[in-house]
């Protein structure tokens, strides 16, 4: 006697894999998950016991936003499972702080830019220089490698013991094809010309001045809102800007308190 090997129909498969029918189809007809047989009249699916794991596997990796091409590669072996593991995590990781950001400016949408007792003023401001280093970032990643890259200075400031207030600046030097140019960095407490540096580290002279000063508290994805409406300020009081904007964030960068400072002509 012949021991028949167990089929399922397309119906029963989906029952047990919690699949639809519907995804079994995609699944033939993408290539990732054939039948073990079509029946020639009816053209209806057969599956068997094996291939139950692959089917739910496919469908967990399809959660995930797999592309067709990385399941394939991870089904028949040709790709490194623990890359993609790692890939898919940073990845994830990066749509968390995004999605964390969005939800904490729909938060501050509603309040005020600067409270009472910190609206925009003109004052002057002395000269003073920041030793740091110079970026070139896109406009839609800016506060996540800002924030790493200022990370890696604080650390390096204290490896090399230059003694600073703690505040990380930030100059905006300009914005085109859809970067920014900063230099970011802190202000040492002493003159650091003619100090060797790291061939990535500069030295940069801010000079001092007019200069229109407000201080906005909110998320960091808040301040082009900020900067504009103090822009739009500086005009309403017949001054005009001169030079690059800077940004100073008191504090750490969670605590969402950043001084904007907008350099005036004479």
């Amino acid at each position: 006697m012949v021991e028949t090997e167990i089929e399922f129909s397309i119906g029963h498969f989906a029952r047990l894999t919690r699949l639809t029918v519907r995804a079994l189809r995609h699944y033939d007809d993408i290539g990732l998950l054939h039948p073990v047989r079509v029946d020639p009249r009816s053209g209806y699916r057969y599956y068997r016991p094996g291939q139950l794991k692959t089917a739910t596997t496919i469908a967990v990796m399809r959660a995930l936003d797999l592309d067709v091409p990385t399941i394939r590669g991870i089904l028949t072996g040709a790709t490194d499972v623990t890359e993609i593991i790692a890939a898919e995590r940073t990845r994830r990781q990066r749509d968390a702080i995004q999605a964390e950001a969005a939800l904490a400016l729909l938060d501050h949408m509603d309040k005020p830019l600067w409270s009472d007792d910190h609206q925009p003023k003109v004052t002057d401001i002395s000269p003073f220089q920041i030793v740091g280093r110079n970026l070139r970032v896109g406009s839609d990643d800016e506060y996540r490698v800002v924030a790493v890259a200022f990370e890696d200075l604080f650390a390096w400031a204290d490896q090399e013991g230059i003694s600073n207030d703690g505040d990380g600046i930030c100059v905006i030097h300009a914005a085109a094809h859809d970067q920014l140019h900063l230099t970011i960095g802190v202000r040492p407490e002493i003159d650091m010309t003619g100090v060797g540096l790291p061939r990535n580290t500069v030295v940069v002279d801010i000079e001092g001045g007019p200069t229109a000063v407000a201080l906005c508290r909110g998320p960091l994805q808040s301040l082009p809102v900020a900067h504009a409406t103090l822009t739009d300020w500086v005009y309403n009081q017949q001054r005009r800007p001169n030079g690059s904007a800077r940004e100073t964030y008191l504090g750490s960068l969670e605590e969402q308190q950043t001084r904007i400072d907008i350099p005036l002509a004479p």
